[in-house]
């Protein structure tokens, strides 16, 4: 068992980790081949924002991304929450990660940036804290959950390029 931080706020146990030392301090499930294709990339990008000068350089880290006809699906993830606990139950719609890479696209001057491409809420019935201690009990938290608030952080694309979701996955899935 190792140790996998997501975005500084909750840590989780996983089987087997790949320690890869970066500059954001995470480890990479060694299954999960974006998580390990993401690591690389990111360094790369940070090489040669440094060699070249790039001035403006934004890095995207994916959740899940969810087609609009996939809606159907999340029932089956609400009677099983620990089958998203490997996406510490987070996702991007299509549409609004297209909003995103708009958004990267027209912003400038901000030098190397990483952000994290998910959606606003928890995919679960229960608000995160108590559905953190309940499925994950022994979870740090370096701060308090508040309401539905998802466990990976996009506080700073909100803040820095003005992300506003527009496809919460409560719009589409009745439960």
């Amino acid at each position: 068992m190792g140790l996998f931080e997501l975005n500084s706020i909750l840590r989780f146990r996983v089987e087997k980790v790949v320690d890869h030392r970066n500059d954001r301090r995470h480890a990479v499930h060694q299954r999960d081949v974006g998580g390990v294709g993401q690591n690389g990339q990111s360094r790369f990008w940070v090489r040669m924002h440094v060699a070249v000068q790039i001035s403006t350089l934004e890095t995207v880290h994916l959740g899940n991304v969810i087609e609009p006809h996939e809606y159907d699906r999340f029932p089956a993830f609400m009677a099983d929450p620990m089958s998203r606990k490997r996406n510490a139950w987070s996702y991007i719609d299509a549409r609004d990660l297209c909003q995103i890479v708009h958004l990267c696209i027209e912003k400038d001057g901000l030098g190397y940036q990483v952000f994290n491409a998910v959606n606003d809420t928890i995919t679960a019935r229960d608000a995160t804290a108590a559905f953190l201690e309940k499925y994950c009990p022994a979870t740090p938290h370096k701060r308090r959950l508040e309401g539905f608030e998802a466990p990976i952080s996009n506080q700073k694309i909100r803040d820095v390029l003005g992300f506003k979701e527009e496809h919460d996955w409560k719009k589409y899935v009745k439960f």
